[in-house]
């Protein structure tokens, strides 16, 4: 055989052998469905993500792995528990939540808690996954791992007033990512489970069941209704326990029940806002079981109470108690706690001190609530009403002994209750002229013949990967020189004058410069504290943005050498964004990977700075990784 005929042979066999190593088997590709967003007009029940269960036999076939540079087979795939490709729930409740805030949903909970997460009461829907379904096909490769990933995702929503799951369904996900990256493999079931959220998003049932269509305020206003003051309890309350009893009654809404406690004997019953959702007719169970058709008249969600109006009068009420109590003050609860059945229960505990979550007060108290018990009147040791319960902290499903109780004033002033010699009919009167005027002022930047502003972007920051970074941009057809160049997003700037400019379109004041000068991120967060402290514009709730509202600056076409609007100073070309990119390599740890929008290259993209630690004289490697380490600020706030 001569030299020439061995060599094409050995060219012929070794491209047999690459292109057999190429041939990788294909998972099943699941449809990408679009999720039915919140709109203007529509207020969503607060959720929680639950947990994600995998629920696969131990040794399951998932796939094969593949490896090297042609991705030549390799090994099955298959499940065993505490295998290394899969995460941990925190970074799928990270998905999850950011998937649902996109779609602008209320989500309760602090990522960030330890322990126990004293937000988690707010919850009413608690969202829980198995995963009963899963194929991957991925190829590990020296620059990190690419392939495909498929799962289906059983959820089970479950309403905690009524205490039962209200809602299955099973959606479907898939991920494909083909260049290699240190994060392939995590990114690959993180995206599938993405998508398999936004599916559950695009459910029709699943938003109706969510989503509650009414009016969103600035501030809830009524006319004032005044109630007959009652007579205050002067003896123990274990003298009179009959008469405070029979003005406690149970509220059945939607799922489930509640409670609630008459304020005056023409028939006005308080109880929270979460009791009777989006309800305007109740049932009421009057302690000695007879049963009254409600409506219900006033509802503020922000402060969670509401009024309910039954079809009789002559109601027996609770007298109401204007002071406030103190600390080590002795207080009773009574409910309707697990199950209607346990009507007018009574609790013992005390005033363990005062609680403020986002400007709202709430009283903090030991006794013992349980879920049903939501309504229902918190009375100082006489039995008088010093305000109503709303929620607890759990442990393990377990009170953990702090609960939480609206003060009666604050209900009161929220509905525009007043107590007087007699009683008066609720009445209409429009909100009064100096209220209208603090709302004309705050929306001063938008003339009253304009429209309410489109698009409500996530304002918080996150943990933001490549693939959801996509999303945003073709959900809201945000430009991008490299992701989305047919994007093609307008935005309604007007130019206020004092320094700012307003966009109309998405409801956000920029500041129309920003920082004087390049700053690395750590003195780009002491400039947006001193805008704050300053009052730059007269406002002091002046941040960082999030990607996705940088990213709606952007625009195609250039102006001046800049993808941004010619209102904007020129100066600040590069600025940083408050989302930060997962840490792609284990050791550069110590960098925190932030997001800039680069309005010269019109884009957005990764910098990587050093928050502190040893100087880069003494470990030149840091001074190397660095890019782009210091960059302009151009803070923004909402206007919402």
């Amino acid at each position: 055989m001569t030299e020439k005929l061995r060599a094409r042979l050995f060219c012929l066999i070794l491209g047999l052998l690459v292109s057999a190593g190429c041939t990788v088997a294909h998972v099943r590709e699941a449809p990408s469905l679009k999720p039915i967003d919140v709109q203007e007009g529509e207020k969503t029940k607060p959720i929680q993500f639950s947990r994600i269960a995998v629920k696969l036999p131990r040794g399951a076939y998932l796939g094969k792995s593949y490896h090297g540079l042609t991705c030549m087979p390799g090994r099955d795939l298959t499940w065993r528990k505490g295998s290394r490709v899969f995460l941990s729930a925190d970074e799928f409740s990270e998905v999850f939540r950011q998937e649902l805030e996109n779609a602008n949903y209320e989500v309760v909970g602090d990522p960030d808690a330890l322990f126990d997460d004293p937000s988690a009461w707010k919850a009413q829907l608690l969202v829980g996954g198995i995963i009963r379904e899963m194929e991957a096909n991925i190829c590990f490769q020296p620059s990190g791992a690419k392939g495909e990933v498929y799962m289906e995702v059983k959820w089970q929503i479950y309403h905690r007033l009524g205490r039962k799951v209200v809602y299955k369904t099973t959606t479907e996900g898939s991920s494909r990512i083909t260049s290699p990256s240190p994060t392939g493999v995590d990114d690959l079931f993180l995206e599938a489970f993405a998508v398999a959220t936004d599916n559950l998003l695009a459910d029709s049932k699943f938003h109706a069941l969510v989503a509650e269509s009414q009016p969103v305020l600035a501030k809830q206003s009524f006319g004032q209704l005044q109630i007959k003051e009652a007579t205050l309890f002067r003896d123990p309350i274990k003298k009179h326990i009959n008469d405070v009893r029979i003005g406690v009654a149970t509220v059945f809404a939607g799922e489930g029940h509640g409670s609630g406690f008459f304020i005056c004997k023409e028939g006005y019953l308080l109880t929270t806002a979460h009791v009777v959702g989006a309800a305007k007719f109740v049932k009421v169970r009057l302690a000695t079981g007879r049963e009254l058709l409600g409506d219900v008249v006033r509802v503020d969600s922000q402060r969670d109470v509401a009024l309910i109006k039954v079809e009789e009068s002559n109601m027996v009420p609770l007298p109401i108690q204007t002071t406030e109590v103190s600390f080590g003050d002795e207080l009773y609860a009574i409910g309707s706690p697990l199950d209607e059945k346990f009507g007018t229960t009574i609790s013992k505990g005390i005033c363990s001190g005062y609680h403020a979550d986002e400007g709202l007060r709430f009283i903090r108290s030991d006794l013992n609530i349980l879920p049903g018990s939501s309504g229902g009147p918190l009375l100082d040791n006489s039995g008088n009403v010093v305000g109503l319960t709303v929620g607890m902290i759990t442990i393990s499903g377990a009170p953990a002994g702090l609960n939480f109780f609206i003060p009666i004033n604050d209900a009161f002033d929220s509905l525009s209750i007043r107590q007087g010699p007699h009683f008066a009919k609720m009445t209409t009167k429009e909100p009064k002229p100096e209220w209208l005027e603090k709302e004309k002022q705050k929306l001063a930047y938008i003339p009253e013949t304009a429209t309410v502003a489109a698009l409500s972007l996530r304002k918080k920051p996150t943990v933001l990967r490549e693939a959801h970074l996509e999303q945003i941009l073709l959900r809201y057809d945000f430009y991008d020189s490299e992701r989305n160049v047919k994007g093609s997003f307008r935005n309604d700037l007007v130019d206020n004058g004092d320094g700012t400019v307003t966009d109309r379109s998405t409801g956000l004041m920029w500041q129309k410069g920003g920082s004087p000068k390049a700053l690395s991120r750590r003195q780009a967060n002491t400039y947006t504290e001193e805008l704050k402290r300053n009052r730059f514009a007269g406002y002091r709730d002046w941040r960082l943005p999030t990607t996705e509202e940088f990213a709606s600056l952007l625009q195609r076409d250039k102006v001046k050498g800049r993808h941004m609007s010619s209102v904007f100073e020129s100066r600040q070309q590069r600025c940083w964004c408050a989302d930060t990119k997962p840490v792609d390599t284990s050791w550069i740890q110590d960098y925190d990977h932030c997001w800039i929008v680069n309005f010269a290259d019109g884009k957005i993209s990764k910098a990587r700075w050093v928050p502190g630690g040893a100087s880069s004289t003494s470990q030149p490697w840091r001074k190397a990784r660095q890019i782009n380490p210091d960059n302009w600020v151009k803070a923004v706030r909402s206007m919402k």
